[in-house]
């Protein structure tokens, strides 16, 4: 185990990227030059990079999050209405402050259903060299061009993971990039799990994730709309096994 560093102020040299480029980069599997991304525009993965829009705008001081009620989804999102100067980050700031204070559930369910965002993402990530995309004849397919594009901000999530989980909450004030990326990863499952790790570092990692959601609104809302969506599949894909069957 060992200590969460000292404050850190600005995002940590994953080059120029947003923490939505850094979360989409680890949706490609971990594998040389040339892995393809299996998440499309409308799958979990869009519920994450509209958490971490979120998130970044939160680190810039465009919106604050204040809490309402129990549930972190009902949490309410408030325009504080400086702009960070990304054009990607401020229209979605914009859009905060045009508006009425709405819940973290609404601003996230309303950004996973505008898919230019996975497409923006994407021709970010094509435009620095790192990503690729094919047109196909029936769908396109994006690989990624630089594995240690991935490389550094999966390393982070494996570092925060190995903290203390009595001292992993306290990301949030020494590396907050950090902290967030791990938290968001596994919500939208862009890290679908644990199973890459050492057998005996799996429960105190579990741990640790636990500690670090703990004071994060927006990662916890994250999860919940991913697993009421996982729910939500799986009854369905259940439905229509039951109604080809008695068919």
């Amino acid at each position: 185990m060992t200590t969460p560093p000292g404050p850190q102020e600005s995002p940590p040299t994953v080059t120029r990227l947003l923490l939505a480029e850094q979360l989409m980069l680890l949706a490609f599997p971990a594998f040389p030059a040339g892995a393809r991304l299996t998440m499309g525009p409308r799958s979990f993965l869009s519920v994450g990079l509209v958490g971490a829009v979120l998130t970044e705008l939160t680190f810039d001081r465009c919106v604050t999050i204040e809490q309402n009620g129990r549930s972190a989804g009902k949490s309410r999102v408030v325009s504080l209405g400086p702009r960070s100067g990304d054009p990607l980050l401020d229209a979605l700031a914009n859009q905060v402050a045009a508006q009425p204070a709405n819940t973290l559930s609404w601003w996230i369910k309303r950004g996973t259903d505008r898919p230019a965002l996975h497409a923006e993402l994407l021709a970010r990530l094509t435009a620095q060299g790192l990503a690729v995309t094919t047109r196909g004849v029936l769908r396109h397919h994006t690989q990624l061009v630089d594995p240690a594009a991935r490389a550094e901000p999966a390393s982070r999530v494996q570092r925060s993971l190995l903290f203390d989980p009595a001292l992993a909450g306290q990301l949030w004030s020494s590396d907050p990039w950090s902290a967030s990326l791990t938290s968001l990863a596994f919500a939208c499952r862009a890290i679908p799990g644990f199973g890459w790790l050492p057998r005996q570092q799996r429960s105190a990692a579990r741990a640790a994730l636990r500690a670090i959601r703990s004071t994060d609104p927006i990662g916890q809302a994250v999860a919940a709309i991913v697993s009421a969506q996982a729910s939500a599949a799986a009854s369905s894909a259940t439905m229509t096994t039951t109604m080809i069957a008695n068919g």
